[in-house]
């Protein structure tokens, strides 16, 4: 059962949309007004909103001040697709207009029925949606269960145990999961190596980051950070000294992608332009081949590519914004997504692994190696 939340002032404005979704069995609706809005959001957990934009101000203006600050409140708290049903549905921002999960529907003849319509088109996402909520909500319960008990046994101060389920619960949903998924047996997608949009608050070793004045489809526009995470960290608040942290470096270290072909061509590779290339000599499950690893395909957001560990640029780290706001005349990098471990680290090892280990002079290996020989020979 999918449980719209309609939410508009005038009733009688949404009562034939009621009446069509109450005809349909897969569905159940309630309404509401703005003013209570919050609160029955909470407590009917509802899968879809229908959401008008338009409502009376005190002055008896019409204002769209009060709907948008629900959306917010939908979008921050819970999470589903929004339908703007409004007489004026373009003054809903656009750049909170999801392409998936909002939906503009202006009132007027049939507008009813196209509302349905929109609903039924949305029931894929909202399933999948309501699934993945029920596995987090299971996890949870499994996670508590575990450690509420030992928080409750181990402190006599509330506030002590309330820190300690907070905390460890967090750290062992996070564990759990990861646990369940190694458990599935279930082969990882290329792409589940991102975390897109980035989690962290601060660059990381392992950040694709972008030239935001590029489009998604060129691979040239993209980076790979290469600095230490430690070394990025600002704007957080020290645990020990309760100050703002700022990063100790001033540039971030990153490599240059490129597309596929610029990379095979890199390795020496050049039967791929043939169709040839035999894929066992890719060595994908280390992720590299010498200086070259391999990105796969996030869709929408990265191509398919490769990061030269030898094509090396320092970039001011005051130059790579956190979010998607940029200005026109500047030439920031924004971050598109982190690269999460184990494959964080893999990257890194890749890296010393091109750089032949930073701080080390060159040396005669070829002694070195017969060196070797000689000694296992001697045995």
């Amino acid at each position: 059962m999918i449980k719209v939340l309609i939410i508009d002032n005038e009733e009688e404005s949404i009562r034939a949309v009621r009446q069509r979704l109450d005809e349909r069995d897969e569905f159940e609706s309630e309404w509401c007004g703005f003013d209570e809005a919050r609160e029955k959001i909470n407590r009917f957990l509802p899968h879809a909103v229908v959401l008008d934009l338009l409502e009376e101000s005190t002055d008896g203006t019409p204002s769209a001040e009060q709907s948008l600050t629900v959306d917010e409140f939908i979008w921050k708290s819970r999470f589903c697709p929004v339908i703007v049903y409004s007489a004026e549905p373009d003054i809903y921002p656009a750049q909170r207009a999801d392409a998936r999960f909002v939906k503009r529907i202006k009132k007027g003849s049939d507008s009813d029925i196209a509302v349905v319509n929109e609903l039924i088109d949305l029931q894929p996402y909202i399933e999948a949606l309501a699934k993945a909520e029920d596995h987090i909500r299971e996890s949870l319960a499994l996670a508590m269960r575990h450690v509420a008990p030992y928080a409750v046994e181990a402190h006599s101060r509330t506030k002590d145990a309330e820190e300690t389920i907070v905390r460890m619960g967090r750290r062992r949903l996070a564990a759990q999961m990861d646990a369940m998924l190694i458990d599935d047996q279930s082969t990882l997608k290329s792409w589940e190596m991102y975390l897109c949009p980035p989690v962290s608050t601060h660059i990381q070793l392992g950040d694709i980051i972008q030239d935001a004045h590029w489009g998604n489809d060129d691979p040239n526009s993209f980076r790979l950070v290469l600095s230490p995470s430690c070394d990025m960290v600002s704007n957080k608040s020290d645990m020990v000294s309760n100050k703002d942290r700022t990063a100790k470096i001033s540039h971030v270290l990153v490599a240059r992608c490129c597309s596929i072909d610029q990379a095979l061509s890199r390795l020496g590779l050049e039967e791929a332009k043939k169709e040839k290339l035999d894929p066992s000599r890719l060595g994908l499950p280390r992720g590299y081949i010498e200086e070259i690893v391999f990105l796969p395909k996030l869709s929408k957001r990265i191509p398919t590519m490769a990061a030269n560990l030898k094509e090396l640029v320092l970039i001011p780290i005051d130059q790579i914004a956190s979010g998607q706001d940029v200005d026109d005349g500047s030439p920031h990098f924004v971050r598109v997504a982190s690269i999460d471990s184990p494959f964080r680290e893999a990257v890194m090892w890749a890296y010393l692994q091109s750089a032949g280990r930073p701080g080390l002079p060159d040396r005669d290996f070829e002694a070195w190696r017969g060196e070797i020989v000689a000694a296992r020979k001697s045995k």
